[in-house]
């Protein structure tokens, strides 16, 4: 089991790609430096939930963090050069909804600005309800 939690701990620091210093993820794990450092050495057990926790900080899953640790192979780098999907369609999500907002205040600034915006929702709001 040592060796498992040694090599676990060899592959956090290999994935740490993207984090300038030690400091630098532990402080976005909201762990401390040296606590990291003992992860990734193998001198400290820990709880699956700070397993999850940095998994998720690497922007891995479980299953990849943990592909091959038993018979010692190697960590397959392909897997986790990208961003994953979910992330991409957040992103995407994301665009989306600032492009509608970009294009209603671009609406709002080119229709003679909030002045003509205000009478325009003050004669929305004074129509009869057949009229929406």
């Amino acid at each position: 089991m040592e060796a498992i939690i040694l090599r676990l701990g060899r592959r956090i620091r290999e994935i740490q790609r993207g984090f300038k210093s030690q400091e630098e993820f532990a402080d976005y794990c909201k762990l401390h430096r040296t606590f990291v450092g003992h992860l990734e050495t193998g001198r400290k057990d820990f709880r699956l939930t700070t397993v999850i926790h940095v998994a998720e900080a690497l922007g891995v899953t479980l299953q990849d963090l943990f592909a091959g640790l038993e018979s010692g192979k190697p960590l397959q780098a392909a897997k986790l050069g990208g961003i994953r999907q979910a992330d991409l369609d957040a992103i995407l999500r994301e665009l989306t909804a600032l492009e509608r907002s970009i294009k209603r205040l671009k609406q709002y600034t080119l229709a003679d600005g909030p002045a003509n915006a205000t009478r325009q929702h003050a004669a929305r709001a004074n129509r009869p309800k057949e009229q929406m």
